[in-house]
């Protein structure tokens, strides 16, 4: 039982330290950002992550840089849902369209 034990503390001891990671807000943020045409992110100097809602209508987003979302393709980030962004690159490459749709963002820098 003992081995048991040790095994799960060696596999959840990684997802514990992910957890235990200190955020602290960035200046910065974007509320009531229009997305009726595609709109990528204004990133605040040293924000490495990010918390961006949609509201009023669903949005349509993609962090790959090889694809541009339309208004009724990518990823759907329904209006009152809310998406975290990690790192800065997935930040960067961050592209929102909806039709009647808002987004707020606020962005948030690792302190380890």
């Amino acid at each position: 039982m003992p081995r048991l034990f040790l095994a799960l503390a060696l596999v959840l001891a990684p997802a514990a330290a992910l957890a235990q990671a200190a955020y602290v807000p960035v200046a910065g943020a974007q509320h009531a950002l229009s997305v009726a045409t595609l709109k990528a992110l204004t990133v605040p100097t040293g924000a490495n992550y990010a918390v961006v809602c949609a509201s009023g209508a669903t949005v349509y987003t993609s962090t790959d840089p090889t694809f541009t979302p339309t208004t009724s393709s990518g990823q759907p980030l329904a209006s009152g849902s809310c998406v975290s962004l990690v790192g800065a690159a997935e930040i960067a490459n961050f592209r929102a369209i909806g039709t009647g749709a808002t987004l707020d963002v606020e962005y948030h820098q690792a302190t380890h």
